[in-house]
């Protein structure tokens, strides 16, 4: 099995991170919209796993930040969005709290002690988003090589979030996959 912060620093984690299926509406819906909208209007928001930056375009360079294992995605992140703070990470730990954390298909590859720790960064928002399933697994990629997959229920992310408040749940359909992107907003 490969440990999660050593797949996405390799050449194999900017592939998987930037779909070439659906260039860059990968969800079939305007994904950027849907996380401005959940992330309200808090002052900072902190983008974790951030890959190649494309939910900075709906945020004020002031606003946001964007964290990544990728140097490549970091790269490219910088290119697209001039202005907007991008930072490459080691495992999480040097990131300055903020008012809202985002979590844009970037939970499901975080162990849960790694997400606790993460979650401590939080003011008062904390937005989740990611293809759920109804159960909870461990497992390996199904792809040979790729990193291992959390696959949590929303009740897996209220299990981890105790003193926190799930406000809002919001599906939408990727058209592309047919499968439900679900989003959850966790506030204090």
């Amino acid at each position: 099995m490969i440990k999660h912060n050593e797949f996405w620093n390799g050449r194999r984690g900017l592939e998987n991170i930037k779909p070439k299926r659906t260039g860059s509406n990968w969800e079939s819906f305007d994904a950027p919209a849907v996380v401005h909208d959940l992330c309200g209007d808090t002052y900072t928001v902190n983008d974790i796993g951030c890959g190649t930056g494309r939910m900075a375009s709906v945020f004020s360079q002031k606003q946001y930040a964007g964290y990544d294992l990728n140097p490549d995605a970091i790269e490219i992140a910088e290119r697209e969005f001039p202005g907007h703070l991008f930072e490459v990470v080691d495992d999480y730990a040097d990131i300055e709290p903020a008012d809202t954390l985002l979590f844009h298909s970037s939970a499901l590859h975080i162990p849960d002690e790694e997400l606790v720790t993460l979650f401590k960064l939080a003011r008062y928002r904390i937005v989740i988003a990611e293809t759920m399933l109804g159960h909870t697994s461990r497992k390996p990629n199904p792809k040979a090589g790729l990193a291992t997959h959390y696959t949590r229920a929303p009740f897996d992310y209220e299990a981890l979030l105790p003193e926190w408040i799930n406000q809002r749940t919001q599906k939408h359909i990727d058209n592309h996959s047919r499968k439900v992107f679900t989003y959850l907003v966790f506030e204090k």
